[in-house]
């Protein structure tokens, strides 16, 4: 049940550099791994546990890329939400200015 902690690493992609938000995954993937080693060395355990934690391991590296790309097209869809907005200010201030020579011009 580790796993359960270990799932919210992969979400720092999106606040941190690549780098780091591999290396943070690297360092839990690690963690997990040693945890199923020293968990399959006990006597007695049949279950293929180190299997399972490079599953698990693979997993949040898939999960930590995926976000690097989804926190990617995020940004770029902020900066177009940014431009836009300027954009349709910029209309809204035409439209006030033909209307204001509009009305100047009935006048």
């Amino acid at each position: 049940m580790m796993i359960f902690y270990l799932l919210p690493w992969p979400e720092r992609r999106c606040c941190c550099p690549q780098f780091a938000a591999f290396f943070v995954c690297s360092l839990a993937v690690l963690v997990l791994l040693i945890d199923s080693l020293l968990r399959g060395l006990q006597p007695g355990v049949q279950d293929p546990v180190v299997f399972q934690a490079g599953l698990y391991g693979a997993a949040l590296f898939a999960i930590t890329g995926l976000l690097g790309l989804l926190s990617a097209r995020l940004a770029i869809q902020e900066r177009l939400a940014i431009r836009r907005g300027r954009d349709l200010e910029n209309q809204l201030e035409i439209n006030r200015l033909v209307i204001a020579q509009m009305d100047q011009a009935c006048s």
